[in-house]
Formats: C-alpha cells, structure tokens, sequence
C-alpha cells in the first residue's frame, strides 16, 4: 500500500476541484498554513483537518487512514525503540 500523506491528499482532493489555497483556508486559518500543511511542514490541529475535509466534501473519518510525514516518522521511531527493547531484555541475563 502506497503512503499518502495528509498534505499530499489534501493537495490532490483541493486541485480536482479547482479550489485554491485561500479559498480552502477562509474563515479557518491563514493561506500560509495550508501551502506548509502540503508540502509537509506543518500538521494543523485535528479541527483545522477536520475543516479542510469538510470544505471539499470529503469524510473527515479519513483523516485517520491518513498521516503526515512527521507522524510516519513519529511511528517508524516507536517501532525501532520497541525493537531495541525486545532485543536489549532478550540480551541481558537475569540476576
């Protein structure tokens, strides 16, 4: 399965329906949020998600099927901290 980021979607949903970065933004927040929100500089508050995805008329359970690079990141660290726990208690001998 493809990653697709949130900016990434957003930015894909937005362009089919020929809506541009202040129209997107109005009444929600500054243009400046959406364009780093696209290209992955920036997560806005799950409200501000929320909004966008309802302004283009898309569920905003999608939203959780979807995730930012900084939270993909977030996860493949978890994981590797959890990986190095299992080995680390697997490696040192009970006293």
């Amino acid at each position: 399965m493809k990653e697709l980021f949130l900016g990434e979607y957003i930015r894909q949903e937005r362009l089919k329906q020929g809506v541009t970065q202040e129209q997107l933004c109005e009444g929600i927040c500054e243009p400046i949020t959406v364009s780093r929100m696209e290209n992955g500089k920036q997560t806005p508050s799950y409200n501000r998600i929320r909004a966008f995805l309802q302004r283009l008329s898309l569920p905003d359970d999608r939203y959780f099927a979807v995730l930012s690079e900084n939270e993909l990141e977030i996860k493949g660290l978890q994981d590797e901290i959890r990986a190095d726990a299992v080995r680390f208690s697997q490696a040192v001998p009970e006293n």
